[in-house]
């Protein structure tokens, strides 16, 4: 959309979310679906909508197992600490993402350590994290909408 030099914008909004990524639509969609008057901002041009999601090939990080998930992040964390009540609510949404993705999306996600092909590029890995020498880091994983990446879905 292009906007004109003299373009006045003259309205209320409860929250204003910049960035129309992953986060971005979760944050306007359970603040829309309280009530709130939204105002979605997003700088990126045509074609190129979805922030960081869109060029992470929508992979969204999940666990299947907290106990281990904590540990790993732990380690990620070290030597800080970080409050255990944050990271618990942190960790929680880690190891929910397959019921989120089913409540919110109306699908069973795409998980690659269950449902990858021999032919899927990340099928090869033995561990999908950015750590695999961490403790913990054989429950982490990714939810996808769908066995495609980098196709802004």
């Amino acid at each position: 959309m292009k906007v004109a030099k003299d373009m006045r914008w003259c309205a209320e909004y409860d929250v204003i979310v910049l960035g129309f990524g992953g986060a971005g639509a979760t944050a306007a969609r359970f603040a829309a679906d309280n009530g709130a008057q939204v105002l979605i901002v997003d700088a990126a041009p045509h074609g190129h909508e979805g922030g960081n999601t869109r060029y992470s090939a929508q992979h969204v990080a999940m666990a299947h197992d907290k106990k281990q998930i904590t540990e790993y992040y732990q380690q990620l964390a070290a030597p800080f600490q970080v409050d255990e009540n944050l990271l618990s609510t942190y960790l929680d949404g880690f190891v929910e993402m397959p019921k989120y993705f089913e409540k919110y999306f109306g699908l069973k996600p795409f998980i690659w350590s269950r449902d990858y092909q021999p032919e899927d590029h990340l099928a090869n890995k033995q561990k999908l994290c950015e750590y695999p020498e961490y403790q913990g880091s054989t429950t982490f994983d990714f939810a996808l909408v769908h066995n495609r990446d980098f196709d802004a879905s």
